[in-house]
């Protein structure tokens, strides 16, 4: 005879059953700005690359 390899699981009802973890990635995004403190320097834009990564938890209860 075979043996179970079933276990019993038990779920909180205090836990939310859909949490799962999302990521956003942005590479190498270029953008012309005009930056700067003085009114000379925001005359020229300068092209800006940006790289994100940024993590985050979506948690949905019911």
């Amino acid at each position: 005879m075979k043996k179970n390899n079933l276990k019993i699981v038990k779920i909180d009802k205090n836990k939310t059953l859909f949490n799962y973890e999302k990521k956003i990635l942005i590479n190498e995004l270029i953008l012309d700005l005009k930056l700067g403190y003085y009114d000379s320097e925001k005359k020229k834009s300068q092209k800006v690359k940006f790289s994100l990564e940024i993590d985050y938890e979506d948690k949905k209860t019911f």
